[in-house]
C-alpha cells in the first residue's frame, strides 16, 4: 500500500467515525453509551493498515473508554471530537485531492 492510498483510506475511516458519532447525537438524550462510541472507534480501527497513525489514536481512545467502563459520554464532548475530527478530514481531502491531480498529470489521465 503506497502512502497516498493509506492516507486515503485513514481519510475514509475518519469520515466513517464522524458519521457515526454524528448519528449517536442525533439520537441521543444528552448522552451517549460509552460502549456504542467504543464501538465506532473500534470498527473504524479495523479497517486501517497496521502502520496507520490514525490506528493507534483510535486504538488510544478505545483504550481510555475500556478503561472509564460502561458510563455514558456526554453529547457536547462528542460535538468537538466530531467537529476536530471534520477539519481533519477536511484538511487531508484537500491535500488528497492535490496529490491525486497531481497524478493524473504525471499519467495522463
Amino acid at each position: 500500500m503506497t502512502p497516498h492510498e493509506r492516507r486515503v483510506r485513514e481519510n475514509r475511516a475518519r469520515r466513517q467515525v464522524i458519521a457515526d458519532l454524528e448519528a449517536l447525537i442525533r439520537s441521543s438524550t444528552g448522552t451517549v453509551p460509552a460502549a456504542r462510541v467504543l464501538a465506532v472507534f473500534e470498527q473504524a480501527a479495523s479497517s486501517l493498515p497496521a502502520d496507520s497513525k490514525l490506528l493507534a489514536t483510535f486504538n488510544g481512545l478505545a483504550t481510555r473508554l475500556r478503561r472509564e467502563g460502561s458510563g455514558r459520554i456526554a453529547e457536547s464532548g462528542l460535538r468537538q471530537v466530531v467537529a476536530r475530527m471534520r477539519r481533519d478530514a477536511d484538511d487531508l481531502a484537500r491535500q488528497l485531492e492535490a496529490r491525486d491531480a497531481q497524478l493524473r498529470a504525471k499519467h495522463g489521465g
